[in-house]
């Protein structure tokens, strides 16, 4: 029986075809690592430019420096007012810097050894906001690596356009990694317009709810831990602080066995390293937040007073 044979011409299509498929993967790969690069960079160089230029003012001011993610980005908007209403009330003249790194992995993030900048320019008092320190979600690894970050440097208030707030850095990733779309529409944690707005995002609130979340271990922060006993040598006070969650948001954030865990995490830190961690005993409403992880305008006014008091009682 006569055995067909594929002609020549189709295998030379063939591979043809893949040959071209590895080509374009290699050079897509190579992109990807060169943006990535280009992104690591612009976020080492500001972050660095920002905190040298900060701590070698000179002036009698005490220097603060805020680090979080997304809620107390929120809950901080203004740090120029804050500064003012803390002269203004207490007497004490200080610099704030607020950090924030947003849709990240804090795990990846620890592990890139992050503070080492705040430690070669250590400010007077640190305060860490201890969300993506002492719990990880299930978004964390899907969105953004250390050298991915959106670093924001705040030094003047939220701007209610949306387009004003929107830096090169954040664009380059959005862009990249085709997420504007959905980050726009369908959850947008960073959506500035809804910060003053009186609208409960509930389609937000939903898709928050769905995020699984992990508690870490003191263990797990084997990075962190050698970090905060370095600025701790440097002079540095440094203090955690949780940022206000919704009340029906909070009571499902964790489990019982996890909220268990969130306690022993906290009294470790505070019998180990002598590291407290504030928890705002304020009262807050619904029409307070935007989607329950995040306060509004009307929020973070109620926050500010706490936050206020809090900075006095440590400096």
């Amino acid at each position: 029986m006569h055995k067909e044979t594929v002609p020549i011409k189709v295998w030379i299509y063939v591979f043809g075809v893949l040959a071209i498929i590895v080509v374009t993967l290699i050079v897509y790969t190579h992109y990807i690592s060169s943006k990535k690069g280009h992104i690591s960079n612009a976020f080492k160089t500001s972050l660095e430019s920002n905190l040298k230029q900060f701590n070698q003012v000179n002036d009698s001011c005490l220097k603060v420096v805020i680090f979080g993610s997304s809620p107390s980005f929120f809950a901080i908007p203004n740090t120029r007012q804050l500064e003012e209403e803390i002269e203004t009330k207490t007497g004490l003249k200080m610099r704030i810097l607020k950090i924030n790194i947003l849709w990240l992995s804090m795990e990846k993030l620890l592990n890139s050894n992050f503070l080492n900048d705040i430690i070669s320019y250590p400010p007077d008092l640190l305060l860490i906001e201890n969300n993506r320190l002492w719990i990880d979600d299930s978004w964390g690894d899907d969105i953004l690596t250390p050298t991915n970050a959106y670093l924001a440097l705040r030094e003047g208030e939220i701007p209610k356009e949306y387009g004003e707030v929107v830096e090169e850095l954040l664009i380059e990733v959005k862009t990249l990694f085709g997420w504007k779309q959905k980050i726009d529409t369908d959850c947008n944690p960073m959506n500035h317009q809804t910060f003053f707005l009186n609208d409960f995002d509930t389609l937000s609130y939903r898709i928050l709810c769905e995020k699984i979340n992990h508690v870490r271990k003191f263990d797990d922060n084997v990075t962190l831990n050698q970090s905060l006993i370095d600025l701790t040598n440097k002079g540095v006070k440094t203090y955690f602080f949780q940022a206000p969650l919704y009340a029906k948001y909070e009571k499902i954030y964790l489990t019982k066995e996890q909220r268990l865990e969130w306690y022993k995490i906290k009294n470790t830190y505070q019998d180990s390293l002598a590291i407290p961690c504030f928890i705002p005993a304020i009262h807050l409403n619904d029409s307070d937040y935007f989607d329950g992880g995040h306060l509004n305008y009307k929020g973070a006014q109620k926050f500010q007073p706490w936050l206020i008091n809090l900075l006095d009682s440590l400096l």
